[in-house]
């Protein structure tokens, strides 16, 4: 069998850049090297965003971002006509030659400067870059691409984090992780692990990846060690306010910061099971008509400073508390109260709505 080339498709050829394949083709996501081959093939054409979007079926502000970033390569005529040159570099120093020698009166008229006193080095230099305040700018794409290439532990991170995501970054996302490795002073692997954390809870969005990492870098949580121990304790903090869901019937909603401390304290610092965790539930409801964080933390905090730890614990318990007396219970010449079956007394009750604005509904 022979075979030879079927010249139908390459009689119409257009020519791409051997540096599309060397430096961005790694780099550059689907919609920038579609909108690259589509401007290659209309060569010498101006085209509107609208026009090409329509014909790759791309939003306008793909497109844009898509020519910016191919402008930026240097590949690419801005709308003014001007090219933006990949680096800039430096000018070389002028030549000796060059450099025009003072004329005699110049000598002359020019003061001796007294040469300034040595000074002894201080112990501790001081540092020559102030800190910043600021978030820092959103990197370029010859930056990210200069610090991918330069560093083997920011290519590595890009190339875990291309795989967490199970698609090509973007530049702008890799330039937020570049930040968060340089400026926040994360690790990798750091950076890392909040990657997999947030997207094993849904979260895939980059804006929330890096809130979360500027927050554990504040906390200092830059070791592998402390990023473990956090989502630990993330992880505990979800268990137990899923549980609590679960056993209140509460719609699904993230819980406030006090919610949350109130219910990883009843799981996980005072053990109660869910039986108790019920019934401190149904008696909040018997008495409010709803669901009170706060009343139920007091019923709790009770009987875990009392060591309730059954609800045989709590039945015993309300058995040996003695029957207040007519006497005891109204002044003299006073309708007595209808007797009530509760598991705590009025006393009690009335500390417990001291609280109400500790915990947030």
């Amino acid at each position: 069998m022979k075979y030879e080339i079927n010249l139908g498709a390459w009689n119409r050829i257009f020519a791409v850049p051997a540096a599309v394949v060397d430096d961005h083709l790694k780099l550059a996501g689907s919609a920038q090297l579609k909108v690259l081959l589509w401007v290659l093939r209309h060569a010498g054409t101006m085209n509107e965003a609208e026009t090409i979007g329509k014909a790759l079926g791309l939003s306008r502000a793909d497109v844009c971002d898509a020519m910016q970033y191919w402008t930026e390569a240097g590949l690419l005529v801005a709308d003014d006509g001007t090219l933006t040159p990949p680096a800039a570099e430096p000018a070389p120093p002028p030549k000796a030659a060059d450099v025009p020698a003072p004329s005699p009166a110049a000598e002359v008229e020019k003061p001796v400067q007294p040469a300034p006193p040595a000074t002894p080095p201080s112990e501790e230099p001081a540092d020559p870059k102030p800190r910043r305040t600021l978030r820092p700018r959103q990197l370029s794409t010859l930056e990210v691409t200069e610090r991918i290439n330069g560093t083997d532990e920011i290519r590595y991170m890009i190339d875990a984090a291309e795989s967490i995501f199970a698609r090509p970054l973007t530049t702008p996302e890799m330039g937020a992780l570049v930040n968060l490795h340089d400026w926040d002073g994360l690790p990798s692997d750091v950076i890392i692990m909040i990657i997999q954390y947030a997207l094993s809870n849904g979260k895939c969005n980059m804006s929330y990846i890096e809130k979360m990492a500027v927050s554990w870098a504040a906390e200092g949580i830059n070791t592998h060690e402390k990023a473990e121990a956090k989502v630990r304790w993330l992880d505990e903090r979800n268990a137990a306010w899923n549980r609590i869901s679960r056993l209140f019937g509460i719609e699904k909603r993230p819980p406030s910061a006090a919610e949350s401390e109130a219910v990883t304290r009843w799981i996980t610092e005072w053990k109660f099971t869910d039986d108790m965790l019920r019934e401190a539930y149904n008696r909040c409801v018997d008495s409010t008509g709803k669901v009170k964080f706060n009343y139920i933390n007091k019923i709790l905090e009770r009987w875990f400073k009392q060591n309730l730890r059954t609800l045989q614990d709590v039945r015993a318990e309300n058995e040996r508390k003695p029957e207040k007396t007519t006497s005891d219970a109204r002044p003299a010449g006073k309708p007595q109260a209808p007797a009530k079956d509760q598991s705590y007394d009025l006393d009690d009750f009335e500390k417990m709505t001291l609280y109400e604005d500790l915990i947030p509904q």
